[in-house]
């Protein structure tokens, strides 16, 4: 099940992770939050993190949008 997540768990999991990448973690997410809105998700089974994902929600014409999520999950 996804759900949102905080900062310290999403750089907690990257921490254990090999294949994560500075577009997943926080400071990243935090970069582009300057400029788009940004959702941090977890993917759980049974209460345990398997996956994160940083959703960028980036703005169109004619007020559309759509969410990018850069490397992951």
């Amino acid at each position: 099940m996804w759900r949102e997540i905080d900062d310290k768990t999403v750089d907690d999991f990257n921490l254990t992770n090999s294949a994560s990448e500075l577009l997943e973690s926080s400071a990243w997410a935090k970069l582009q939050q300057r400029f788009h809105k940004v959702t941090r998700l977890g993917y759980f089974i049974e209460n345990q993190l398997i996956a994160t994902a940083v959703l960028i929600k980036k703005s169109l014409p004619a007020g559309l949008s759509y969410y990018y999520s850069p490397r992951g999950p």
